[in-house]
Order: structure tokens, then C-alpha cells, then sequence
């Protein structure tokens, strides 16, 4: 069958026209449905992960602010270290606790006593060995060495006195413990 169009150009200029514009509300419906599809697709995983997102950045800036306060602390606990070790050995200094001031002293008073090795053991423990010219010399230098008043214990066996002349002797002691290293 064939048509034919009787309008005028004007009715036909109208036609055109809401042809025209129901294509044009067409597109954009559609354009509407796609970005309501998309959005519909992508907003229920994408608005967790942002959220989730600020949540981490603020996360991470309290990690910062407590690694920060915590760094703190350990810095001011090791300079207090420090300072308390600096305190015990400025304290060591100044009163020096050595077995060396108690032979010092012994040993202006006695001249028949030479020394061969003296061991001082962690804490205060100590041993001496040496030689006396005389049995005297031994027994004034031991006397000297309990009079010091910074010995606990000495001991001298007795078999070492035996001898009258050129004894090899060996004492073992502890130190008060004052004066102990």
C-alpha cells in the first residue's frame, strides 16, 4: 500500500520535530538507565571501600602519634639509663675499691715480702702468692693485711709457716664487701 503524506510542510516540520524529540528523550533515558545501572553496580562496592579507605588513613595517624609517644618513652628511659650508669661510675671514680690501696699500705710497712701474682675474683674474693725471706715477715705482713680492716676473711695455711727461711707462700681471702669489685 502506498501512502501519501497530505500534510503541509509545515505539519510536516512538527512531526519532524517530536520525532526529534522523543529520540532525544529516548537517548537520554537510556543514557539515565546506564549511569543508574553503573552506579547501582559500582556505589555498593566502591562506598565500603572509601569508607574503609578513611578509615585506615586515620588508623595509620594514631600509629604514628603512639610509635612517636613510645619512641619517646624509650628515649627518655635509655638517657635515664644512661645517666644512672654514668652516676655509678662517676661514684666508682671518686672512691676507688681496689685490693691495689690494701697493699699499698701493707706493703710500706713490711720489706721481707715480695709479690708474685695477686687474683681478684668477680665480687670479692681474692688470692695472693709470693715469697717472705722469714717467717716473721709472713706473719707481720698477714697481721698488716687483717689490720687493714678491709679484709672479711684471710686465710694462710699453717703448713706454709713451717718453714723458718725463703717461704712460698699463698693467701686466700674475701674482701668486705664495700670494697669488693
Amino acid at each position: 500500500m502506498l501512502t501519501t503524506n497530505l500534510l503541509t510542510s509545515q505539519g510536516k516540520k512538527t512531526i519532524r520535530l517530536e520525532e526529534i524529540r522523543r529520540i532525544t528523550q529516548r537517548s537520554i533515558a537510556v543514557v539515565c538507565l546506564v549511569f543508574l545501572g553503573g552506579a547501582t553496580l559500582l556505589l555498593p562496592s566502591y562506598l565500603p571501600l572509601f569508607l574503609h579507605s578513611r578509615t585506615l588513613e586515620k588508623t595509620l595517624a594514631v600509629s604514628e602519634d603512639t610509635v612517636s609517644h613510645f619512641a619517646t618513652k624509650d628515649i627518655n628511659m635509655r638517657a635515664r639509663n644512661l645517666k644512672n650508669n654514668i652516676a655509678t661510675l662517676k661514684k666508682n671514680f671518686e672512691e676507688p675499691r681496689n685490693v691495689s690501696d690494701i697493699l699499698t699500705e701493707t706493703f710500706k710497712k713490711s720489706d721481707g715480702i715480695s709479690l708474685l701474682s695477686l687474683t681478684v675474683k668477680k665480687g670479692s674474693q681474692f688470692v695472693l702468692s709470693g715469697r717472705a725471706a722469714h717467717r716473721q715477715d709472713l706473719l707481720l705482713f698477714e697481721q698488716l693485711l687483717r689490720a687493714s680492716g678491709k679484709i672479711q676473711e684471710l686465710s694462710l695455711p699453717l703448713s706454709q709457716i713451717v718453714q723458718e727461711t725463703n717461704i712460698a707462700w699463698r693467701m686466700e681471702g674475701n674482701l668486705k664487701p664495700m670494697y669488693g669489685l
